[in-house]
């Protein structure tokens, strides 16, 4: 057993992983503190911000970080991530409208992503089985 191989492959994983973890929270990080500086904080931008640029956000840099395998599993560990940094970050505030918010976005886009995680494993398996001929011999 080549245990150099295996070491590498693991450090690969853990990089990989590492960049999963930190690098997509933090480029969330930078739209976040774009966007609350460029149109400001009202009911509107906030729902629009949790709601559909941070799922679209995490599902696009997961797509462009990973060469290929479980998209949305790393999509699912990069949004569990970022909610977890925002909460560590403004639990103070926990009794605002903005928190309950925000906390309400990550149970809506976490469902969003185990509904998508389904449909694309159940894709997966339907499209992994070979065609049905039927033939007229």
């Amino acid at each position: 057993m080549d245990f150099r191989r295996l070491r590498l492959s693991a450090g690969f994983k853990v990089a990989h992983y590492l960049k999963v973890v930190l690098f997509i929270p933090l480029c969330l990080f930078a739209v976040l503190r774009c966007f609350s500086l460029l149109p400001g904080w009202n009911v509107i931008t906030l729902f629009l911000f949790w709601f559909l640029i941070t799922p679209v956000s995490i599902i696009f840099l997961s797509s462009k970080i990973s060469s290929g395998g479980n998209i949305l599993g790393q999509a699912m560990i990069a949004l569990i991530s970022f909610y977890s940094m925002m909460i560590f970050m403004i639990y103070e505030h926990f009794e605002s409208d903005y928190f309950f918010i925000m906390a309400a976005s990550f149970l809506y886009n976490l469902l969003v992503m185990m509904v998508a995680m389904i449909v694309d494993r159940d894709d997966k398996k339907n499209t992994s089985k070979p065609p049905i001929s039927s033939s007229n011999s």
